[in-house]
């Protein structure tokens, strides 16, 4: 959805006539050949924000407490936690129908002790104590209005799936991924110039999607923070990466580095989650995989 379209109308207006549209289905079936078969909405997909839009969350995640809409996993965890174990404690706190209507309850709750402290004469004293503006409903900002839509709700188990593609390759990895190849040049395993050369005659080894999507410009180095390019093309420089320099020695420096290290642990992960076949060993060698990336982050 465009920013432009949200600017002028809201994520409720917005959506109104496709859900009714939606629940007319859901209500009434589909007819083929004079049967009725019944139909419902099984779950709903997009990336971050419109994941935040269409579960009525708060898109700006760093302003909240509460920033997921699966759990109540905080944004303190998030950003500090060293162990798979320190995170899975809260994600496993799970955000469910009835909590959810708990959550829109407590939507004005800012506003209440406010007012309960200005009537008692501490508003200027206890300030400072009160959290943000949706740290009272845990991140809520409306009530989603696919809640509308019969036999749905959005805080069910399997309502919202992550687009996992965005949040690996236009989050963590995008920012993890230029640590290690700015970590790698500080080490002095490569120059800079000799890097940005190698990014840039890469296209002339790839065919097809893969030539059309490799973004070739790699930026100076000291604002070299996180890939430039979308989703897909971080994806690709994960891939791609290590076959620049398919022609040193094993016993090269830079493969025994930690930066090296991470890097591969990394393009594992994308590999596990790019499988075309999903199985319960591919499921245990993710779940290992991310816990050795985590431990070498830490």
């Amino acid at each position: 959805m465009f920013d432009s379209t949200l600017k002028s109308s809201t994520y409720q207006e917005v959506m109104r006539p496709l859900i009714a549209d939606v629940s007319r289905v859901v209500t009434n079936g589909v007819t083929y050949k004079d049967k009725v078969y019944p139909v419902r909405l099984a779950a709903l997909q997009g990336d971050g924000l419109e994941r935040a839009s269409m579960s009525g969350m708060c898109a700006t995640f760093s302003a909240v407490k509460y920033f997921d809409p699966l759990s109540y996993v905080t944004t303190d965890t998030r950003l500090n936690c060293k162990t798979v174990e320190e995170l899975v404690a809260e994600v496993e706190n799970r955000r469910t129908p009835d909590s959810y209507e708990d959550d829109l309850l407590m939507l004005r709750g800012r506003e209440r002790e406010e007012a309960g402290m200005k009537e008692a004469g501490t508003l200027e004293e206890l300030r400072s104590t009160l959290q943000s503006k949706y740290s009272y409903s845990r991140g809520l900002k409306f009530s989603s209005p696919w809640n509308d839509v019969p036999f749905f709700h959005v805080a069910a188990k399997g309502s919202l799936i992550y687009c996992i593609s965005h949040d690996m390759y236009s989050g963590i990895f995008r920012t993890d991924m230029a640590r290690v190849i700015v970590s790698l040049c500080n080490q002095n395993c490569y120059t800079w110039p000799d890097l940005q050369t190698k990014f840039r005659t890469k296209r002339l080894d790839l065919v097809g999607d893969d030539r059309q999507s490799w973004y070739d410009i790699i930026g100076a180095k000291p604002q070299f923070k996180q890939l430039p390019g979308n989703h897909g093309c971080n994806h690709l420089i994960i891939r791609f990466f290590s076959t620049l320099f398919t022609n040193r020695s094993p016993t090269d420096k830079m493969f025994r580095t930690t930066a090296w290290s991470l890097y591969l642990k990394m393009k594992r992960i994308s590999e596990l989650l790019s499988a075309k076949i999903v199985s319960e060993k591919n499921k245990e060698e993710l779940c290992g995989a991310i816990k050795e990336y985590l431990q070498v982050i830490a």
